[in-house]
């Protein structure tokens, strides 16, 4: 990926603000990488080897690049507060959800701010670049999501615009759905009566991919996690499909014959393309 040309722009200055933490570092890095000059803004302090600006306004005038890369529960005050400088500079966050602060972006847009919302899809150890999605969602600013998608095109990763309105409910399955079905197993093995190694030694593929799955979801921030499922206004329906769905598999497995079992089963292989006879 080095050797992909660098986008005209890349002696601009880029601030990531949050840039001490997971996807903050992971900006610092992939911009310095396309030859962006990179300055952090985080009160957890410096990140080495890059400079460090303590002072959010003075950082964001100074920039041409503002990437907003904090917790999710102290994103819309940092927005307000960028906002609040109306600087000319394109800028955009990497918040997991978006309903947390749809307001402010939609806001910035409304103010005329160079303002789009970007989701890298993945975590910040994912590599090739190339084999992850990014979204990017409008937030009334067309011209500011194409700069925001040229930020991000040295990347490789498959580019997806999807709206502000319609985000957080792609993700409640997406993200949502998918850390609560890795939690739940990772929940019940621990609660089992065997260790992991003993359980390891005589798994077969399918335990190992899960197992491999849940701990690598179980390295990540716990406060990550938890906003992830408490802050996205659908978790209430993934939990109630999720119990109803339950339901449905114990009715079934409790039937005097197989074909309620077999009926759910088709019609999941229907969803996932699967043409398998039973």
């Amino acid at each position: 990926q080095d050797l992909v040309r660098l986008p005209k722009s890349a002696k601009q200055k880029i601030l990531v603000v949050g840039g001490a933490g997971q996807m903050g570092r992971w900006l610092c890095r992939y911009f310095r990488s396309r030859g962006y000059d990179v300055v952090v803004n985080d009160i957890a302090g410096p990140l080495e080897d890059f400079p460090f600006e303590p002072d959010l306004a003075k950082g964001v005038l100074a920039a041409n690049v503002v990437a907003v890369a904090v917790p999710m529960s102290v994103c819309a005050d940092i927005l307000n507060r960028i906002a609040a400088i109306k600087p000319r500079a394109l800028i955009f966050d990497v918040a997991s959800l978006k309903a947390p602060i749809e307001r402010e972006l939609r806001a910035m847009g409304h103010a005329g701010l160079r303002v789009a919302s970007v989701h890298p899809v993945f975590g910040p150890s994912l590599w090739p670049l190339s084999s992850g999605n990014i979204t990017f969602s409008d937030c009334g600013n067309g011209v500011a999501v194409v700069e925001a998608k040229e930020l991000f095109r040295a990347s490789g990763a498959s580019f997806v615009d999807v709206s502000l309105d319609h985000h957080d409910e792609f993700m409640a399955f997406l993200l949502g759905l998918t850390h609560l079905c890795l939690l739940t197993f990772a929940r019940c093995v621990a609660q089992s009566p065997f260790d992991l190694a003993g359980l390891k030694r005589s798994a077969g593929t399918t335990f190992s991919r899960l197992s491999s799955a849940a701990a690598g979801l179980l390295g990540d921030s716990p406060s990550l996690l938890r906003d992830i499922q408490a802050l996205n206004p659908h978790t209430t329906m993934v939990h109630r499909r999720i119990r109803e769905v339950l339901d449905d598999w114990k009715r079934a497995t409790e039937a005097p014959d197989g074909s309620a079992f077999y009926h759910l089963i088709e019609g999941a292989r229907t969803y996932f393309g699967s043409e398998k006879p039973l």
